[in-house]
């Protein structure tokens, strides 16, 4: 066999894996590779004729993997060892892959991409590089995924795609296209996951790859249940449950089990999830713990909601631990949720805190404004790509159009110059060119119309990005206010209330505190400090929207202004007949209110005057004050005003700021109705599936 050469640019390609992998463990070269000097060629070493020993032994610790998985680590760091020796470059990645995919179910996730990125340089030595290069990356985004890192991961997933696109569609662009889809499945990007899911399934089924297909289904039930499209969802388990069992799949029965179980669950079902659950436990013996552990936090679950709290304990603290020894951090926020809840309900309140400061913590790291922005920056730049790749092809199409003409030009000038006698048969054959000209002409003239039909479409397609990056930052800002609302209503509002009961309890037990100046003080205080906390939950969450319109919520709110004393606000309406979603009146009393509160804050005003008007399709928002004004030329980066400039934005409106410092202050804001109606304002993590 010939030594194998390949030119010295395959350097420039291995620095591809540095960039991609920034933070990870170095790449390993090939020990055997000899660089010559003279011709800047880099000769390598041929594979060896013998190998049959080394694929029977990775066979067999495939194969026990599941089930002995100790045993397969000694079988593939053998083959491994082994490989290197004798530059066996199939069997080197092959070791590496299972080793780095077997560290992982233990939960040693660095060492698991340790091992899959120094398999990365030996893929370029086989027949299918791109395959095998696209299955290491799209593994390695899988383990960043399970450890919560999904910026990288994104970053791999990409790289993976683009990969497999680079031959004809098959099992590896299926599994990168569904692995991709999980990770937008966990940061709750449903809708963006099912086209991938789509895609991965046509794939699937023509290749007749029965494991991908059955992980993509039970997704794609994932994604419907989170729509609470109940019906379509349980189809696509039952369906996912067939193939595992038919085919003899236990990962997929076991995943399909747990997602009814949850489905059930989410339906208030408790009974009937239980059965799914128990069934998919028994069958999660020698099963990646990934899958297993989440039917064990789902019983904790079951149990609670049966008011079983001893069992509940039990499987939640079980699956905490689990979480926690595999570093699994969605299950770690489910588990802690239903811990806080479950302590509570057994009145074990410090027990309670602890888990849910636990379940804030790693909730507000994992599902960051950051990091959303910037998959979604990673997503515009992979579809501007795709675009980009087709702008260059209709370009390369117009210049061999023009070469083309170009080079019938120069034939036409030789012909006229060279002999007079063929003026006669020229004169037929010119006219017969001067037709064909005119349709190539035509043609170019088409082909740089869909180039800037092309162009028009990546603009909008960036601006339609910009847009639905800012709702879903105003979703994920009233999501929060909601959360807070309800901690105070419910929580600290149900604790004050509890400590009034037994202070008053403690009156009538204990006569003698009844003159108690003090003691009298303190209940007036803890009523006090109870009224300020249901306001303040109220602010946060509007409910008066729910029961009414948009203008007497407005009235409300500034009723309650009024009562302080401290500035009067004068509210007026005109006109208002055009009816709006509630979601677009919410955004819109957000807007008022942080008009309202900047005048509180900054303006020193004691009056202010709002008018809401609508007129021939626009509405019209004007907010004065009387207060001490500031100057408009200075940058003004404060959140308020910048939280302001988003929400308008979202509606697609109009903002104007008049004001000189020392002087009044109005701001005139501008919306068209047609676009509020069209705006479209507006997460327990459940059970995906890795191929």
């Amino acid at each position: 066999m010939e030594a194998g050469r390949i030119h010295i640019k395959f350097i420039i390609r291995v620095l591809a894996v540095y960039i991609l992998l920034t933070g990870s463990p170095a790449v390993v070269w090939p020990q055997q590779v000899i660089h010559d000097q003279e011709d800047g060629i880099l000769r390598l070493t041929p594979e060896p004729e013998d190998t049959g020993s080394i694929r029977d032994l990775i066979v067999l610790g495939t194969r026990i993997q599941a089930t002995f998985p100790d045993s397969a680590l000694s079988i593939f760091r053998y083959t491994l060892s082994q490989s290197r020796k004798t530059l066996y470059y199939h069997g080197i990645v092959a070791s590496l892959f299972r080793l780095g995919n077997l560290y992982a179910k233990k939960g040693l996730y660095e060492k698991g991409i340790q091992l899959l990125a120094e398999a990365i340089p030996y893929c370029y030595y086989l027949d299918r590089q791109h395959m095998y290069m696209a299955i290491a990356y799209s593994d390695i985004g899988i383990l960043y995924q399970n450890m919560g890192r999904y910026e990288q991961a994104s970053r791999l997933y990409y790289y993976a795609m683009w990969l497999t696109e680079q031959f004809p569609p098959g099992t590896t662009r299926s599994q990168v296209c569904n692995n991709f889809a999980t990770m937008l499945i966990d940061l709750k990007r449903f809708n963006q996951a099912l086209p991938y899911l789509n895609k991965a399934e046509e794939i699937a089924r023509q290749q007749q790859n029965h494991e991908v297909l059955g992980s993509i289904l039970i997704n794609k039930g994932l994604c419907y249940h989170h729509q609470k499209k109940w019906d379509t969802s349980r189809i696509y388990f039952q369906e996912g449950l067939h193939i595992g069992r038919k085919y003899g799949l236990p990962v997929l029965e076991i995943a399909a089990l747990t997602n009814l179980g949850e489905l059930y669950l989410a339906m208030d079902k408790p009974g009937q999830a239980l059965g799914f659950l128990l069934e998919s436990r028994s069958l999660g013996k020698a099963i990646n713990p990934l899958y297993t552990g989440a039917s064990t936090a789902l019983l904790g679950e079951v149990y609670y909601r049966l008011h079983r709290y001893e069992e509940a304990e039990h499987f939640l603290l079980s699956a905490m631990n689990r979480a926690r020894e595999l570093k699994l951090a969605n299950d770690l926020i489910a588990t802690n949720k239903t811990l806080a809840a479950l302590y509570a309900a057994k009145k074990q309140y410090p027990q309670a805190y602890k888990h849910m400061q636990a379940y804030t913590e790693l909730k507000d790291s994992i599902s960051g404004r950051e990091i959303t922005n910037n998959v979604n920056q990673l997503e515009i730049k992979y579809r501007t790509a795709n675009k980009d790749k087709e702008i260059i092809r209709k370009q390369l199409l117009i210049a061999r159009q023009e070469k083309k003409l170009e080079k019938k030009n120069i034939w036409i000038g030789g012909a006229i110059s060279g002999s007079v006698l063929l003026v006669i048969i020229f004169t037929g054959v010119y006219h017969n060119y001067r037709q064909r000209q005119k349709l190539q002409t035509r043609q170019i003239r088409i082909l740089q119309q869909e180039q800037d039909i092309l162009q028009q479409k990546q603009e909008l397609l960036l601006k339609a990005q910009e847009i639905g990056q800012l709702k879903a930052m105003m979703n994920g800002e009233e999501k929060e206010r909601l959360r807070i609302a309800r901690e105070l209503h419910d929580g600290i509002g149900g604790m004050l209330a509890t400590v009034k009961m037994y202070l008053s309890t403690m009156k009538k037990d204990y006569p003698a505190l009844s003159p108690a100046a003090h003691f009298n003080k303190a209940i007036h205080m803890l009523e006090d400090t109870s009224e300020e906390v249901r306001k303040t939950a109220h602010n946060l969450m509007p409910d008066i929207l729910i029961r009414h319109n948009l203008q007497k919520a407005l009235e409300t709110y500034c009723e309650s202004i009024n009562a302080t004393g401290q500035l009067h606000i004068d509210i007026r309406f005109y006109n208002l007949s055009e009816p709006i979603t509630k979601a677009v009146e919410l955004m819109l009393y957000r807007i008022i209110q942080e008009l309202v509160q900047n005048i509180i804050k900054h303006a020193q005003a004691t009056r202010g005057e709002i008018q809401v008007v609508e007129h021939e399709g626009i509405l019209s928002i004007m907010v004065e004050d009387n207060g001490i004004g500031f100057d408009t030329e200075e940058e003004h980066n404060g959140f308020g005003l910048q939280n302001l400039r988003f929400r308008v934005q979202v509606l697609q409106g109009y903002l104007s700021i008049t004001s000189v410092k020392g002087k009044s202050t109005t701001i005139h804001i501008e919306f068209n109705l047609e676009n509020l109606k069209l705006a479209g304002i507006g997460y327990h993590p459940l059970n995906r599936v890795q191929s």
